[in-house]
């Protein structure tokens, strides 16, 4: 009888060890779970505030990037068109007008390895300015008359027809090459491109693909300035179906 009462007490603390043990376990990944979805949340969120504040950078940037662009392009053309003296005359107010944007550069791509070389400069000055913007400033050197000691081949007349303009040219190149790399516009394009899937819109995101990572979206080769001339159609007039098919 003893040993019966002692089986069941038994199996009584038994059964509440068992379900306090599960309860434990049902808390324990409960608890698990909650930190797990809270971590993946606000880390969704970090990422979506980083991605926040390197667009509003992009933006100023890009604002920035487009006026060093328009001031380029017409020193460029004047280089091009006028003779020298001309040329330089012609272009005082955009190589002003450049120089400023160099120093207004410097908020967005201040100076690198101050502690390197300018110690006895202004603290805005010390270091080796950012290579963003040495383009910049070669350009304003040739439009004050400076010339440049290499003459850049150019047989397909692409640059220039000058050693000064097809400098000014390079240089513009080469800073939309850096800013590009900067701003990571193939990233950011790819980057819209996933958002626009995760959200449902899988049509737009493929048709945006297409354009913008055609190599990563099957999207058709860019036809060419040539094809839209009728150089390569056979005289046909050009369509903009063979980009949106």
């Amino acid at each position: 009888m003893l040993g019966d009462q002692k089986t069941v007490l038994w199996c009584c603390l038994g059964g509440d060890v068992l379900q306090v043990l599960i309860g434990s376990g049902i808390a324990f990944i409960s608890a698990t779970c909650g930190w797990f979805i809270s971590h993946r949340w606000q880390l969704r969120n970090y990422r979506l505030a980083v991605d926040a504040d390197r667009a509003r950078w992009n933006q100023s940037v890009e604002r920035w990037a487009a006026e060093v662009i328009d001031v380029m392009t017409r020193m460029h053309a004047h280089f091009d068109h006028f003779d020298h003296q001309e040329a330089i005359e012609k272009s005082k107010e955009l190589a002003t007008s450049l120089s400023v944007l160099v120093d207004q550069g410097r908020l967005y791509f201040p100076n690198v390895m101050r502690d390197l070389y300018g110690e006895e400069k202004q603290q805005s000055r010390q270091g080796y300015r950012s290579a963003v913007l040495d383009p910049l400033v070669a350009a304003v050197k040739v439009s004050q008359g400076v010339q440049p000691e290499f003459d850049l081949p150019d047989t397909k007349r692409k640059y220039g027809d000058n050693r000064n303009s097809k400098a000014l040219r390079l240089y513009l190149n080469a800073f939309l090459s850096l800013v590009e790399r900067v701003l990571l516009v193939e990233a950011s394009h790819q980057k819209l491109v996933a958002r626009l899937s995760e959200v449902g819109n899988r049509e737009e995101a493929q048709q945006l693909r297409r354009l913008l990572c055609p190599a990563a979206g099957g999207g058709p080769v860019p036809p060419g300035h040539r094809y839209w001339l009728g150089q390569e159609s056979g005289r046909q007039i050009p369509s903009d179906s063979v980009i949106l098919k």
